[in-house]
């Protein structure tokens, strides 16, 4: 007998699903805590949220029934001028996952390589997985580093197409002259704009054409591009929140540090990796959920017996470690 499962692709019938995280009010629904007492250090999302001034464009925006501009060319312009690059070398996407599908998607044939190195943002699995790559899997050393010895030989080996690089610093202005190098930013953690799924990419200027063929034509709605061209025109004031976010970062890594039982990992990003020694990780996990704390827990190969935990702001910080200290 035929059922409608008959007609799925196989490699999506057997695609493990993604797991996001749960937004506020199923959280709060679950917990039996109001949304306002929550504290949300699961995501890596922005603690200060949107610019006042993005809620107030948003509140008087009056074009929401016209669609959006297929070619974001407001935007472009002022992360041209921002970046002092061409405009013609940025694609505009709606957060940096569709860029990551979209990358995929004029890249790579059915069994090309795609170099992975876990644990790492999950979407590179998962798009890969989703196009139908020939996943190459080079897991970091036990300190986290990349492999790069690994690396290597998987690329003399399998000539892959693709593979996800970390560099400390930015490779934006080496991408007019790189044939080969992609830089994907996003406005989710850096401006607090997750919500609202905004991100863009610098593309060597020849596949800029290819991914405005393939991405849907109406992909950044007229409120996302808005929010970001505020953002943009008052880049100063973000800034301010990132030196804040670096600041509790330091601080909430020098506290971790005092429990015999967390081995915290040095962090560039916006959140605190740790180990858990001697307890378990999942109660850790629970114990602060029971709490209205969030934070992310993990117990997969590589990264078992561990959990993250996202920079708050201070009284966010405060109100952890605090709980973390009633913790047995």
């Amino acid at each position: 007998m035929i059922t409608s499962l008959d007609f799925i692709r196989q490699h999506i019938k057997e695609m493990p699903p993604y797991e996001p995280i749960l937004p506020y009010d199923v959280l709060s629904d679950e917990l039996g805590i109001p949304v306002e007492a929550l504290i949300k250090l699961d995501a890596n999302e922005n603690p200060y949220g949107p610019l006042p001034e993005v809620s107030a464009a948003l509140a008087s925006l009056d074009t929401l029934h016209i669609y959006p501009d297929p070619e974001s060319r407001r935007i472009k312009k002022l992360l041209a001028s921002y970046h002092q690059i061409p405009k013609s070398n940025i694609v505009i996407g709606a957060g940096a996952d569709e860029l990551i599908d979209l990358i995929m998607r004029i890249i790579l044939q059915p069994g090309d390589g795609l170099i992975n190195c876990p644990p790492t943002f999950g979407m590179y699995a998962f798009d890969g997985t989703l196009n139908q790559a020939n996943l190459i899997t080079i897991p970091r050393r036990s300190n986290f580093s990349i492999d790069l010895a690994g690396i290597e030989k998987a690329v003399e080996k399998c000539t892959p197409k693709l593979l996800f690089s970390d560099e400390n610093r930015s490779a934006i202005k080496d991408v007019e002259s790189h044939r080969n190098l992609i830089v994907l930013r996003t406005f989710s953690k850096w401006t607090g704009l997750a919500g609202l799924r905004i991100g863009y990419g610098v593309f060597p200027s020849e596949f800029v054409p290819m991914l405005m063929k393939a991405k849907q034509p109406y992909n950044v709605s007229i409120a996302s591009e808005e929010a970001a061209v505020v953002v943009m025109r008052n880049i100063h004031k973000v800034e301010s929140h990132t030196t804040s976010i670096i600041e509790q970062r330091e601080r909430l890594f020098s506290e971790l540090k005092q429990f015999s039982w967390l081995e915290p990992y040095p962090s560039q990003a916006n959140f605190i990796l740790c180990k858990v020694k001697e307890i378990s990780a999942a109660d850790v996990k629970q114990q602060l959920r029971e709490q209205g704390i969030l934070i992310r827990y993990f117990d997969k190969p590589g990264l078992s017996d561990h959990i993250r935990i996202s920079v708050g702001t201070k009284g966010q910080i405060d109100t952890l470690i605090t709980a973390l200290k009633g913790i047995r």
